[in-house]
């Protein structure tokens, strides 16, 4: 059986050990910023995908040369 001196050290370390990892996460979390910098993130976040995607899309347009339509671009023969 457990005499009342060792259940005394137990519930001791028990409770060092929940106060030491209570305090270990707590320096571990992060500070949200207000309401307006998680948006104002969103939005950078946003901005960047559509910045790439509108890059993906762009065409190559290749302009007509003179020799090749007997003239200069867009004129009549």
């Amino acid at each position: 059986m457990v005499s009342s001196e060792e259940q005394l050290v137990d519930e001791k370390l028990y409770d060092l050990i929940m106060q030491c990892q209570g305090d270990r996460i707590e320096e571990q979390r992060s500070a949200l910023g207000g309401k307006d910098n998680i948006e104002e993130d969103i939005k950078a976040i946003v901005l960047k995908m559509q910045a790439g995607r509108i890059e993906g899309q762009r065409a190559d347009l290749k302009s007509p040369k003179s020799s090749e339509t007997g003239g200069t671009p867009g004129a009549q023969n």
